[in-house]
């Protein structure tokens, strides 16, 4: 008789997969309350990735350049906004350029993302940056080529789509989930779960709110996956310019310690602090 000798190897179960869900983001280039939101947005979006199927949806929200009551009225708008979050916006942009229409950027953004997603995410900070804190018109072509061009696209072949009837229908097939989930306004997430279930969060946000509304579309019991917070120079790649409202979203950095927070956080020489609108900032230096 053969003696059997079991071996007490491990053995390497897989980990159950992790269960994801559509995160729908309905926002406009100059959605002055999605402005509010980007940090909070990108935090969440950061951090709980592993579940996240994010989805953004362009809303078109300013075709055809506003009447001069209408940009006035507007101009007041942001003041207020920016009063109330704390965050660097100039209305002025309403009465000295004001933005022609946000089809254009909205439409550019789209056909980039189909082949350059992180681009195309970088492509639309830059164009809120123009329009919330330096006055520029972001519907117009020679604005928006540099922006492209700054994240490595092809600005003209995508801006001959932009200001095209073609383009035109891009934008309106990317609205159709505002119809779908019943979004009538600017900043709405809706996260949808595997089931057909939704939880619809409108107005910008805490980060603990999006965090709450993602476990209620997840199976009772959910545990959520989350990743640390993204490192400052990695941030900095994707987005242009961090303000110190943002990184106090970001990173929990009160504003008085801005300045001290970074120059822990990067090598010297290789970034520039400075201040706009009564917020300071900071730049990765062009390579």
């Amino acid at each position: 008789m053969n003696d059997i000798t079991l071996k007490n190897d491990a053995i390497a179960i897989p980990a159950a997969p992790v269960e994801k869900v559509d995160f729908f983001y309905f926002t406009d280039p100059v959605c002055s309350h999605c402005w509010a939101l980007d940090a909070v947005l990108d935090r969440v979006k950061h951090e709980f990735a592993e579940h996240l199927n994010v989805i953004t949806v362009m809303g078109g929200m300013l075709e055809n350049p506003m009447s001069d009551d209408e940009a006035k009225e507007m101009a007041d708008h942001w003041a207020e906004v920016g009063l109330f979050y704390g965050i660097p916006i100039d209305g002025a942009l309403w009465t000295e350029h004001p933005v022609s229409s946000t089809w254009p950027s909205s439409i550019a953004y789209l056909v980039l993302r189909d082949v350059d997603p992180t681009g195309a995410a970088s492509f639309l900070r830059r164009v809120r940056e123009a329009a919330f804190t330096e006055r520029k018109d972001v519907g117009a072509r020679e604005v928006l080529a540099p922006m492209l061009a700054a994240v490595g696209a092809d600005a003209d072949r995508i801006l001959d789509v932009a200001y095209s009837a073609a383009g035109r229908d891009i934008l309106l097939a990317n609205m159709r989930p505002m119809v779908e989930l019943g979004v009538e306004g600017f900043p709405t997430v809706v996260i949808v779960n595997g089931k057909g279930e939704g939880v619809k969060v409108v107005g910008s946000r805490t980060p603990e709110t999006y965090r709450k509304a993602l476990l209620k579309a997840l199976a009772p019991g959910t545990k959520l996956v989350s990743r640390p917070a993204e490192d400052l120079s990695t941030l900095l790649d994707r987005i242009p310019t961090l303000f110190d409202n943002e990184a106090e979203k970001i990173f929990g950095v009160r504003r008085d310690g801005f300045a001290a927070f970074v120059e822990d956080a990067l090598p010297a020489g290789s970034y520039e602090l400075g201040e706009k609108l009564s917020h300071r900032f900071v730049r990765k230096h062009a390579h």
